[in-house]
């Protein structure tokens, strides 16, 4: 389980570490945050993963074997003039038997491209 409050005071590097195939992105690590701080407008990505028996957390159980997708808008807004940038998540959580068949054909596709560690580490083993 992602929690915030630990990643609080690490480096971008140090955050995305665990994260297979992220290895070209974190050589150029010192770019990325440059362009995050030093963006005009906000940059916007998505992700997503699945999880299974809680919503957004163990403290919500749902019955065993219930897969949950959760997806994330993460925000970054620039301040240039403060040498900052502020970073938002915003979380959703869908049970996936309630989504369309149309997103479970994608979503099939997505998990058929990954490779073994990027399943270990995304969907569990």
């Amino acid at each position: 389980m992602w929690v915030p409050k630990e990643k609080i005071g690490m480096t971008f590097a140090s955050i995305h570490a665990p994260v297979p195939g992220m290895e070209t992105f974190l050589d150029n690590e010192q770019k990325y945050v440059d362009m995050m701080v030093n963006a005009e407008k906000p940059i916007i990505r998505y992700v997503w993963g699945e999880h299974f028996n809680y919503l957004l957390c163990p403290l919500e159980p749902l019955s065993e074997g219930i897969k949950v997708i959760h997806t994330e808008r993460q925000t970054f807004v620039g301040m240039p003039k403060d040498d900052l940038g502020i970073f938002f998540i915003r979380k959703k959580v869908i049970l996936f038997k309630q989504t369309n068949n149309e997103f479970q054909i994608w979503y099939k596709k997505q998990v058929a491209s990954m490779t073994e560690d990027q399943l270990d580490y995304k969907i569990g083993p």
